[in-house]
């Protein structure tokens, strides 16, 4: 695994798992190693896991050797420069992850998909940075007869938190459109997706 600190420190970890002859299943982490100033390419991260195999005296073929990794080119690349000796195994969630984000570039009725959705986590965010904001939106709830609820906010990487901003928005959007009725300093406009965007939205859900 590959991740910064929040001071920025880079780091690489191996989390070994194996079965045992009585099917007892094994995890353990034997290294956390600072990767230090090194720039994050394939022949950086195979000297490196190089060195983790070492000590741990599993270099040779004898034993099979299957790496988790994502899509990125320098995980392909890591695994290409490894010549066979390590087996790679994409992350499903990453994979999906990597299609649901090619869908979102599509266009549905002359309206990108991804502009929409950004357009909904702006919104979610419009509400949630201002407690003006949100008593504003509780209010018209209110006085359209729903449930007052706080628009979730999506993740970069998590496609099903986009949903989770989605449904939310439109939840609330009969309380959204009547903050956009009557706002006379046109903000709510601006954030509100309008009825072509819904419509979109809704073939979504």
């Amino acid at each position: 695994d590959m991740w910064r600190s929040r001071a920025l420190d880079s780091y690489m970890s191996l989390t070994a798992h194996y079965i045992t002859k009585t099917w007892d299943l094994i995890r353990i982490v034997p290294f956390i190693q600072y990767f230090g100033p090194n720039r994050h390419t394939g022949l950086n991260l195979k000297m490196m896991m190089d060195q983790f195999m070492r000590v741990l005296t599993i270099e040779g073929p004898e034993i099979r050797k299957i790496v988790v990794c994502d899509n990125a080119s320098n995980n392909k690349v890591m695994m290409r420069l490894g010549e066979g000796e390590l087996e790679e195994y994409y992350c499903c969630l990453h994979t999906i992850q990597l299609c649901i984000g090619a869908v979102f570039e599509l266009q549905v009725l002359n309206q990108r998909l991804l502009d929409i959705v950004d357009k909904c986590n702006e919104l979610a965010k419009f509400v949630r940075r201002s407690e003006t904001n949100k008593n504003d939106l509780f209010q018209a709830c209110r006085l359209k007869e729903i449930s007052p609820i706080m628009p979730k906010k999506a993740i970069d990487v998590r496609w099903n938190s986009k949903e989770a901003n989605i449904e939310s928005i439109l939840k609330v959007k009969p309380a959204l459109d009547h903050l956009v009725q009557t706002d006379e300093t046109m903000s709510w406009a601006e954030k509100v997706p309008n009825a072509a965007e819904t419509k979109v939205l809704e073939s979504l859900e």
